[in-house]
Order: C-alpha cells, then sequence, then structure tokens
C-alpha cells in the first residue's frame, strides 16, 4: 500500500507519496495542488488509489527527454506560480524542443554535448533531419534555455531520473553582427514585441465591439495599466476604487493542468462572470487579424505598450518596474529599448524616403 502525505509551502498545499520503481526502489511522487488541505488530502487520496488499481511502475530507464518535458509540463510548470503568458511561452518551447530528434533520446543518454549543440542551433541557424532553425535572438533564446533547465532540474528532484543536471555545463553562445538599421525583423525572430499606437488600439476595440463586446474591458484595463492577462481576469468591483483611481491586483486567473480547471488566486470571484484568459487572448487575436496594421498582435502587446509609453513620457524606470511586477529592472528597460531601436529604423527609412524624393 502506498503511503502519502501533504504538507504546506508558502501559500500552496502539495501531496507526495511513494511508488516503486522497476529496480524496487522507492521514488518519491510530488505534486503542488490546492490551497486547501481538505482538497489537497482529496487529491493524494485519488492519486494513490490510482497508484493501486494500476501499479503504476515508474521506469526511469525508459524516460525519453520528450516525455519529461510534458511530465515537467503538467506537475511543475502549469502547477507554479508563473504567469499565463510566460506558461504560454513555456509550452511553446517545449513543443519546439519535442520536434528536434534529442527528444526522442532516453533521458538518460542527453548529455551536455547533445544540449549545447541544440543550442547552438538556435544561435547560427541550421537543420537537423526535419528541424529547421533561423538565428534566433539571445532574448528568444532564453526561454528555451529556462525550460531545459528547469526540467532537468526537475528530473533530479523531486523525480530523481538522472543523478545531475546536464543544463549546468551548457552556455549561451550567440554571433554578434553590425546592426543593419533598415534590417526587417520578424517578432519570431527577436522574442520581441512591437507596441501598438493610440490609434492601433482604438482600431482593436472597434472591432471586438463588432464581434466580442466583452473582450474590450479586458484590453482597455491592460491597455491602461499593463497588467498581465491572467491579472486583468481576476480582479472584483471590490478591488477597484473608482474615486481615487486605482486598481489593486488580488488574484491572477490561471489553468491548473494537473485538475484540468481554471484557478483564481486564493478566493474565489465575488461577483460578476468570469472571463478566461484564453477566451480574451482568442478574441484579440481573432479582431487583430481583420485589422492590417495589427499583424501578429496579441494581448500580451499591450503590457510593452504600457511600459513604452511610460518610460518614453519621462516615468522612472524603478517605478515603471514596481507598476509592473518586474523582479528586475533591467527586464522593464528591454522592452524600453527594443521600442526605441524601432522607433530609429522607422525614422531612418522615412529619412532615406525624403532623400529618395528630392
Amino acid at each position: 500500500m502506498a503511503k502519502g502525505s501533504v504538507r504546506k509551502k508558502g501559500k500552496k498545499w502539495y501531496y507526495r507519496f511513494y511508488v516503486e520503481d522497476a529496480s524496487g526502489n522507492f521514488v518519491q511522487k510530488e505534486c503542488a495542488r490546492t490551497e486547501s488541505k481538505n482538497e489537497t488530502e482529496k487529491l493524494l487520496r485519488q492519486a494513490m488509489e490510482d497508484y493501486e488499481s494500476k501499479k503504476f511502475i515508474a521506469k526511469a530507464d525508459n524516460i525519453t527527454l520528450g516525455q519529461l518535458l510534458d511530465t515537467w509540463a503538467e506537475e511543475g510548470l502549469k502547477t507554479g506560480t508563473l504567469s499565463n503568458y510566460t506558461v504560454g511561452t513555456y509550452l511553446q518551447a517545449i513543443n519546439r524542443i519535442k520536434q528536434h530528434p534529442v527528444s526522442r533520446r532516453k533521458l538518460k543518454t542527453v548529455t551536455s554535448g547533445h544540449l549545447q549543440q541544440f543550442m547552438d542551433l538556435l544561435s547560427f541557424s541550421g537543420t537537423v533531419e526535419d528541424f529547421v532553425s533561423k538565428r534566433y535572438s539571445i532574448d528568444y533564446i532564453r526561454s528555451y534555455s529556462a525550460v531545459l533547465q528547469q526540467s532537468f532540474r526537475f528530473a533530479v528532484f523531486p523525480k530523481q531520473y538522472i543523478t545531475f543536471n546536464p543544463m549546468q555545463y551548457v552556455v549561451m553562445r550567440h554571433k554578434k553582427d553590425d546592426m543593419d538599421l533598415f534590417a526587417e525583423e520578424t517578432d519570431a525572430e527577436t522574442g520581441k514585441v512591437k507596441p501598438i499606437s493610440y490609434e492601433q488600439y482604438q482600431k482593436l476595440t472597434a472591432q471586438l465591439g463588432k464581434s466580442s463586446k466583452d473582450a474590450i474591458l479586458p484590453v482597455q484595463i491592460a491597455y491602461f495599466t499593463g497588467l498581465r492577462l491572467g491579472e486583468v481576469a481576476g480582479p472584483s468591483w471590490q478591488d477597484i476604487n473608482l474615486e481615487k483611481q486605482y486598481l489593486t491586483v488580488r488574484r491572477s486567473v490561471r489553468y491548473n493542468g494537473a485538475t484540468h480547471k481554471h484557478e483564481i488566486g486564493s478566493t474565489k470571484r465575488e461577483d460578476g462572470c468570469l472571463e478566461l484568459p484564453a477566451t480574451v487572448e482568442t478574441a484579440c487575436r481573432t479582431a487583430a487579424r481583420k485589422v492590417p496594421e495589427l499583424e501578429g498582435f496579441h494581448f500580451h502587446t499591450l503590457r510593452h505598450t504600457y511600459t513604452t509609453s511610460l518610460l518614453s513620457n519621462g516615468a522612472h524606470p524603478k517605478d515603471v518596474q514596481e507598476l509592473l511586477g518586474h523582479s528586475d529592472v533591467s527586464t522593464t528597460m528591454n522592452v524600453y529599448a527594443h521600442a526605441t531601436r524601432e522607433a530609429k529604423r522607422d525614422f531612418a527609412k522615412l529619412l532615406d524616403q525624403v532623400v529618395g524624393m528630392s
């Protein structure tokens, strides 16, 4: 009979129990769950019953890197505290990594050399079997590095699939080229998001008014506050002070991959109807496709627009960092630096056109 227990770390309750692996050793399985001890205990009982009925054996020797990524996504990534946007970015990176041959290797045979070759492929471009890579920016590659670092740490503990993390020996290399002010650049290649103008914002809300009116308010809030998608979906009327004109962020809506349910911060919705982040994101992308100037737009663009607007109008970087909830001011300034670079490029192109007409 499997033995298990629950414990609290921070605001979250975790359950853990032990299963027997193929070698007869007991391996601990731990999952982050809810903020309710009773609900976590219920989930633990269900997990142990599933184990007893199916007699699951954790055959670590047969696990591939791709399977590790899927397991980490369900048990670590989606049950963690990252924003919905970051979770989505990491899931996209996981899907991309799984297209590369390294994902089919047995986990215990993956070396630092294999991982270095994969990271270099992203940095310098190339083709391996059906996997084709352009040369991406260092910022864009960081999401892949974060996914691999965290999933391998997860494999070491709590999973104990392997005994060390091979990503600790991998370095991020990038070719340094002279900047071409007039070179075209896509979001996929840079990993950056181009802010939108107020006129484009008005066109977006006008288009939403024709097809998805429920998405207008979340877009308006994000445009004027810089909140993340999950944070926009979380507030109730008690969090909004119309007299003093401020909004307090107390909770965030996020999808829990383990329970396959949406969770709303520390409490349940107090009033009104829940607007799911995925619904708002889909509505925005659909509306943006009908506005030529908004090609490639997604909800997180509003957060970048807010950041750029504040900094370009003289706001202090540290104040903007605190407003956005960035852990480091360099994150805030990276957004602004990219937007400034885009503005300089557009201005240079304009001058080139003027010279050509003279």
